[in-house]
């Protein structure tokens, strides 16, 4: 829902070619610090989601628990409270998430333990591939992916709730290998869209990194299901 509504088109962006300044570089290294540090807590969040089960057993809890986090940081944008209290609210959503995602890594692990760890590496190696490609971007030409992201999306809920009530591999396969060009879209997209903001002087890097965050953590999910998927078939 915050991927889909909370991405609007700067227009002001389109004819805007200059290089990224030294204040935006810094905002860009604060945001990819906090957001290498999300990705470890999400990732103790998911070990101990597996130890202790919680996750298989309170599924509800932990999607309200996400929701609650994201909620709270929504509605308490830069300056209406301090650092450590928005970065403390990012910290407990990226350690649910990874709770969330308990379940998913339990099952990869059985079919092989080497997926989860390849999985991760694939998507920092696609995560980082496509980041370079809009920071080294002398034009921001990439932002009209906009539009086409945006439908790739809006495709990728339909089939989501059509999946909820006609289950098939042909929605599962959309989800995943659509899913995954969208998110890697949107890698460059947000990229991108962050560094506009912050030359116009929105240096909020909690809201941009959990911007990022949602793009690294989509593109995981996918990764690593299409490879237990192909491993599954292979056995």
């Amino acid at each position: 829902m915050t991927s889909l509504f909370d991405r609007p088109l700067p227009f002001e962006a389109f004819g805007q070619f200059h290089n990224i300044d030294a204040k935006v570089q810094s905002h860009l290294k604060g945001v990819y610090a906090t957001l290498a540090a999300s990705v470890l807590i999400a990732a103790l969040g998911a070990t101990l989601g597996q130890r202790f089960a919680f996750a298989f057993e309170y599924p509800y809890l932990v999607s309200f628990a996400c929701l609650g986090f994201v909620l709270w940081l929504a509605m308490n944008p830069e300056g209406s409270s301090t650092f450590g209290t928005r970065a403390a609210m990012f910290g407990g959503y990226s350690f649910f998430q990874g709770v969330a995602l308990a379940p998913l890594v339990w099952l990869l692990a059985e079919i092989d333990p080497s997926i989860v760890s390849t999985a991760f590496l694939g998507s920092v190696a696609i995560f980082a591939s496509f980041s370079l490609t809009a920071l080294y971007a002398q034009r921001r030409v990439d932002l009209w992916l906009g539009g086409l992201l945006s439908s790739g999306l809006s495709v990728l809920c339909w089939t989501n709730l059509l999946a909820f009530f006609f289950p098939s591999m042909f929605f599962f396969n959309i989800q995943l290998y659509l899913g995954l060009m969208v998110f890697c879209g949107y890698v460059i997209f947000d990229t991108q869209v962050i560094i506009f903001k912050a030359t116009r002087g929105d240096r909020d890097v909690i809201m941009h990194s959990l911007e990022l965050f949602l793009d690294f953590v989509n593109i995981f999910v996918r990764i690593a299901s299409i490879l237990g998927k192909d491993k599954k078939k292979k056995k």
